[in-house]
């Protein structure tokens, strides 16, 4: 279910999507509960809630895999260059750079789990580095933590195309963090 507000003034629309089932909100984490999507003006955001909503129906195990990936392909490119423009862009906030770049990320991991990719496998685990270091006070803790779990699942999947130790270590370190953050914010919850 997705919510939220407009900013008239700034014509930039603030949405959050609610998991109508446990593990169900975009990232497939229980915390935080609510995924809050990036601040963005319509225009910016269509692409964007048209990937997350592409990620949430590729749940039901899509019959055919790479016409799947395939149709992920230009919404993701019109998103990359979206982000693209931004990066050296003062109007985008460290934390709607970080949520475009967890959006990316998912869809790439998962167009990449589709293909069998190793290069855009490569790609979703540089765009979860870059959402993880957005997220860097403790006011996203829970964003880190979720995108730590995701990285982890992108490096075993690389590792998984083509074994590789340190891969595996680092999927095993992510876990460990991410386990660390959701302990902490256990207590404060």
């Amino acid at each position: 279910m997705l919510w939220g507000s407009v900013d008239k003034a700034r014509g930039v629309v603030q949405l959050y999507e609610t998991a109508l089932f446990d593990g169900g909100v975009f990232g497939g984490s229980y915390m935080p509960s609510d995924f809050k999507l990036p601040a963005l003006p319509v225009n910016d955001l269509t692409p964007v809630l048209w990937l997350i909503l592409a990620e949430q129906s590729s749940n039901v195990n899509p019959e055919n895999q790479s016409a799947t990936a395939a149709a992920l392909s230009l919404p993701l490119e019109k998103v990359r260059r979206l982000a693209e423009a931004h990066r050296k862009d003062s109007a985008w906030n460290a934390d709607t750079a970080a949520r475009v770049s967890f959006v990316l990320a998912r869809l790439t991991d998962l167009q990449g789990e589709l293909m069998s990719d190793d290069r855009l496998l490569r790609i979703a685990i540089v765009d979860y580095l870059s959402a993880i270091t957005g997220w860097a006070g403790q006011e996203h803790a829970l964003d880190r933590a979720m995108a730590l779990r995701c990285l982890a699942e992108s490096l075993g999947g690389l590792s998984d195309l083509h074994y590789d130790r340190a891969a595996n270590e680092a999927a095993v370190n992510a876990y460990r963090q991410g386990s660390a953050i959701y302990a902490a914010a256990g207590a404060t919850l």
